[in-house]
């Protein structure tokens, strides 16, 4: 059996901690056997490898199954990326006209030195890059958004009218049958 430092193998703990008292850690030895020593190898089992080490002489419970099964997808599942949550940094050049903003910081204090304004309009351009980035990114997604919400639209009318049609004809057979069987009982 591999193991770590204490002699329990990766698999056995994580066997262990989702086990939740069903003593699912018995199986570690059908997954090390099988060559799943760690926790990151078992992201790589095939179902087949799963129902061969179910199919072992220690039979699963079926809720230690659903158990198992469950939590290897877990495993399977990419981890969330920071890029997926926020948006990516601006890198495109920032727009400022230097005059008007120098002249109006000097104009409006006497005492500011040109260093000052220089400073106040790097933490000014910084700010707007940052209000740009997510004016970009929220521009990005609402036209995502858009263009997600007008397919779910014409789908919606797409089926409407399916319906229709269907509606259609199931009056029409049916009004075809009541009139066969008016026919019949006269």
């Amino acid at each position: 059996m591999a193991g770590n430092e204490f002699g329990v193998s990766e698999v056995y703990n994580w066997l262990s901690s989702i086990s939740h008292g069903l003593n699912i850690e018995r199986l570690a030895p059908e997954f090390e056997r099988r060559g799943f020593l760690s926790k990151h190898s078992l992201k790589y089992m095939a179902q087949n490898d799963l129902e061969i080490i179910i199919n072992s002489p220690d039979k699963l419970l079926l809720a230690e199954k659903r158990i198992l099964e469950k939590e290897l997808e877990e495993l399977k599942k990419p981890p969330l990326q920071p890029k997926e949550l926020f948006p990516v940094p601006y890198t495109g050049s920032l727009q400022v006209v230097n005059n008007h903003i120098n002249s109006a910081v000097v104009g409006s204090s006497s005492n500011v030195s040109v260093e000052g304004a220089g400073a106040s309009l790097e933490k000014q351009s910084a700010a707007n890059e940052s209000t740009q980035q997510s004016t970009s990114y929220l521009e990005k997604k609402g036209g995502e958004l858009t263009e997600n919400l007008s397919i779910i639209q014409t789908q919606i009318r797409s089926a409407t009218d399916q319906l229709e049609t269907v509606r259609n004809q199931y009056e029409q057979a049916s009004s075809k049958a009541n009139g066969r069987r008016g026919k019949l009982c006269t």
